[in-house]
């Protein structure tokens, strides 16, 4: 009888939301373009649910409840691509949390070209030294402003010092749960030594993989791991992948540095399968560092670097993030170097001597790579002070492939893609952007671009994706609007610091027009044949070197204005075409 009291008793806590309050998350996992999950803790055992909906106060929408616990874990069907959706937590009728901030957006589709954000910290869990992590956080915050951040990267360490969960509560959730981007932004880690400690190397039994989802069904894109320690994803035109550099595999005790490992196997597979213009390879141990730890001296350091990164190369990865050390290292664009610091040699691995800080300063120019693999190379990073700064160092300090460091201040990263651009920044415990370096894929060359059936106007985008010179009008705009685009049209556009020159070539999907208007500059290189069922009416300068055919059915008419350069080759005609 007594316990049956005791039931209800609960039962009527959890219904009017007695003493209930949410103490870990809410944070968000497993995002996709059609569902999200929601994790978090109560203070004691209830029933839990979620309202969501389009707007903070209209949250027309609800989850099941959850099945009675502590631990919550709640999976969001059947939302809208690229959607924002604000929720909040419920006891029955009584709401646990839920404002303005606490809100999510789906994925874009997988190859969408929409700009993506991403928050990556490396080495975070520590116990906040010298505030150095709060720090961390709040100038973050500060700099991306109410921009919205579609992944949080960990890159392993995230709880000190032995990954329990109190110290994943005190020294993880403790510090960013009160604030938006643990609320509003999904989390993909990887484990570090701390996640595991000694004893869990093995059998992997360790609060990690309770507190974060298992994504090894590929539930976000790429090649199903079907394993909770490495997983890969996309996110719009970018394929990630996150592996475990430091936990062991069948009894074999394979780690990341062995190529028959399952892990490995895997993951040839997948970068073999993957698509995407971008490829993000991250996992915790450091092959390249100077820092806390030495990579020429420390085994797991250089096995990892001298076995598995000519895997990465030979698939033509972009940037590879890790941690491990508490310092801040980077890379230029580099390839081929697998031994030890003293046979680094710039003449043969380093493919730039640029800084890639893209900003007009001396040899800044972007990092340039192709998609078809004409150009190669990897930038790789070490980014550990996300909790800890630097406290010491190796003699060697820094290591000469990774010559660009920071020694002071602690930091996180911001990646940025955004169709064929990436640009990186280290944000700083002071707020200042210490490091940054741009890359870009397909620049310095001719392009094709469609134009939609029918289009009466086009507005044609740099390339670079901002304010850039269009040479015929020298207008420094990050985009131009043709009116009445003609198929042939060429446009010569160059970035405002002198790294690239670009020609982009419209092609009208359609084969006959009814009439148009030619009254934009047709530029150097264009060869247009245009045809229509009408008229074409025409006030163009045709620059030198075009090739210009006006071929209508009724009636063709040059207005004052229209010239032909010199070099032009020039035919009006009567014929056109049928109208489909």
């Amino acid at each position: 009888m007594k316990s049956k009291v005791a039931f209800l008793w609960l039962l009527v806590m959890c219904q009017f939301g007695f003493s209930q309050s949410v103490v870990r998350g809410p944070y968000l996992q497993l995002r996709t373009q059609t569902s999200i999950q929601v994790r978090f803790n109560t203070s004691s055992w209830c029933n839990a649910k979620i309202k969501y909906g389009l707007s903070p106060n209209n949250l027309d929408f609800e989850t099941p409840n959850t099945v009675g616990g502590l631990t919550h874990v709640v999976d969001i069907l059947s939302l809208i691509p690229k959607t924002k959706y604000y929720y909040a937590i419920y006891n029955g009728a009584v709401k646990l949390e839920g404002t303005d901030q606490n809100y999510f957006i789906t994925s874009q589709a997988t190859g969408d070209t929409q700009k993506v954000k991403v928050w990556v910290t490396g080495d975070c869990g520590t116990t906040d030294q010298n505030n150095n992590q709060a720090n961390v956080k709040n100038q973050f915050l500060n700099y991306i402003g109410d921009s919205y951040v579609d992944a949080w990267l960990l890159l392993g360490d995230n709880a000190y010092n032995d990954g329990t969960d109190y110290e994943y509560q005190t020294n993880f959730f403790g510090v960013y749960q009160n604030d938006r981007i643990m609320k509003q932004t999904a989390i993909y880690p990887v484990p570090g030594n701390h996640d595991y400690n000694g004893t869990t190397q093995i059998t992997h039994e360790m609060p990690y993989y309770e507190i974060f989802a298992n994504a090894g069904a590929a539930q976000m894109g790429g090649v199903p791991s079907m394993h909770k320690e490495y997983y890969s994803y996309n996110i719009g035109n970018v394929h990630f992948v996150a592996l475990d550099s430091y936990g062991m595999e069948t009894v074999n005790n394979f780690r990341l540095s062995d190529t028959l490992s399952p892990q490995v196997a895997w993951l040839k597979v997948d970068l073999a399968a993957n698509t995407q213009k971008w490829t993000v390879v991250y996992w915790h141990h450091a092959p390249y560092t100077m820092g806390t730890h030495n990579s020429d001296t420390v085994f797991e350091l250089v096995q990892i670097r001298e076995k598995f990164l000519p895997i990465l190369e030979r698939f033509n990865v972009d940037l590879v993030l890790t941690a491990h050390s508490h310092t801040y290292e980077r890379s230029r664009l580099i390839r081929g170097h697998f031994g030890m610091e003293n046979t680094f040699n710039p003449s043969l691995h380093q493919l730039s001597s640029s800084s890639g800080y893209y900003d007009g300063s001396i040899n800044s120019c972007p990092y340039e790579k192709k998609s078809d693999g004409s150009k190669k190379g990897t930038v790789y990073m070490v980014s550990g002070t996300a909790g800890n700064r630097l406290n010491f160092r190796s003699p060697t300090y820094p290591y000469d492939a990774l010559p660009i460091i920071e020694e002071v201040h602690g930091g996180s990263l911001l990646l940025e893609v955004e169709g064929n651009r990436l640009d990186m920044k280290m944000i700083g415990s002071n707020g200042a952007v210490i490091d940054k370096f741009t890359m870009v894929k397909d620049m310095n060359q001719k392009s094709t671009i469609d134009v939609p059936l029918n289009s009466s106007s086009f507005v044609l985008n740099s390339p670079y994706k901002e304010p850039s010179v269009w040479v015929a009008s020298q207008s420094v705009v990050p985009s131009i609007t043709i009116d009445n685009p003609v198929g042939g049209m060429v446009f010569h556009v160059e970035d405002t610091k002198g790294c690239f020159k670009d020609t982009l070539t419209l092609n009208t999907l359609n084969p006959c027009f009814n009439q148009r208007n030619i009254n934009s500059l047709i530029e150097n290189g264009s060869l247009i044949n245009l045809k229509t069922s009408n008229k074409i009416i025409g006030a163009s300068i045709l620059s030198s070197n075009t090739h210009v055919i006006l071929d209508a059915q009724n009636q063709i008419e040059l207005l004052p204005g229209f010239e032909t350069k010199a070099n032009t080759i020039f035919y009006a005609k009567i014929g056109g075409c049928s109208s489909p």
